[in-house]
């Protein structure tokens, strides 16, 4: 519970897979709970993930011919659960574990005063906000809001050290039918952090001129993950007149962000310099810089 937004009960969970149906029509979406009493929850959307609102931003229907659906968690027992879909093709389930945490709100008509206390109902204006005294177990749902500018190196930069883990995230998401942007060299970084989730964002990162030859510039990330986090379903791609260069890559990680990571169907389309440099990546993953290789793997798709 806690969501507020008068539609939905807990969070808004997005499922994807093939088959799902390009509407809902008579298919169905529930959570049933660690008491096995099975509840339908609100369903914003159900549709093809194309990229386009009220989902996306990430299109996997071009590439994977994949549907998309957005529903709320209702009011359930704490514990392990799944989510069970049925259509016409037949019946899937997913494992999902309902805990602890707030849910928060980041909105353009919002306010960083003391006025707010980032419900819905009275939401932050910033990210910055949100994030500053927020913790490992929250959610932070994005709205209509713009991060970063085209010269900011880091638009969201998470060093908040409450070292969320592997059951107990940190989630950036963006709330449905809206498109929140994130601009800058760097769009989403962590240091010091762990389990930090990135979902349904769109990341515009760049740190050159797009005519630029030999940048030297500080690196360029779209997302850095961290360890236990999340990268799901983001859009990624250069800023408008500028591009990628440098030691990095639109998705890259190093030691102490990568242990099991899990970075699934993200968009990274017209990323990079024309003429990059070869240390520049679509995606980039090492442990080669730590001292204790023995980590859990990450998981990539």
């Amino acid at each position: 519970v806690g969501l507020g937004d008068g539609l939905g009960s807990g969070v808004i969970v997005t499922v994807w897979g093939q088959n799902l149906g390009s509407v809902q029509g008579g298919s169905t979406i529930k959570y049933c709970d660690s008491a096995a009493k099975c509840r339908a929850g609100h369903v914003y959307y159900w549709k093809n993930a194309d990229g386009s609102l009220p989902s996306g931003p990430s299109n996997l229907y071009e590439s994977h011919r994949m549907q998309e659906i957005a529903f709320s968690i209702p009011d359930s027992a704490q514990g392990e659960g799944v989510i069970q879909v049925e259509t016409s093709v037949g019946s899937s389930t997913l494992p999902f574990t309902v805990r602890a945490g707030g849910i928060f709100h980041v909105k353009s008509t919002g306010t960083d005063s003391s006025s707010a206390n980032g419900s819905f109902s009275s939401p932050w204006l910033t990210v910055a906000k949100g994030d500053s005294g927020l913790g490992a177990g929250d959610t932070l749902y994005i709205h209509d809001v713009a991060t970063g500018s085209p010269t900011e190196k880091r638009a969201i930069y998470n060093n908040a050290g409450f070292l969320a883990d592997k059951t107990n995230q940190f989630v950036y998401a963006s709330y449905p039918n809206t498109r929140p942007t994130v601009t800058g060299g760097d769009g989403v970084w962590m240091y010091h952090t762990k389990g930090i989730v990135t979902s349904k964002l769109a990341v515009y990162s760049s740190n050159c001129d797009a005519v630029a030859e030999n940048c030297f510039q500080v690196s360029a990330n779209g997302i850095a993950p961290s360890d236990w986090g999340r990268v799901i379903g983001n859009m990624i791609t250069n800023q408008a007149g500028g591009c990628a260069d440098s030691q990095a890559g639109a998705i890259s990680g190093g030691s102490g962000r990568v242990e099991g990571a899990k970075i699934y169907g993200n968009y990274v389309h017209d990323y990079s310099c024309p003429e990059a440099k070869k240390l520049h990546h679509t995606t980039y993953m090492t442990i080669r810089d730590t001292d204790d290789p023995n980590i859990e793997a990450w998981e990539f798709g």
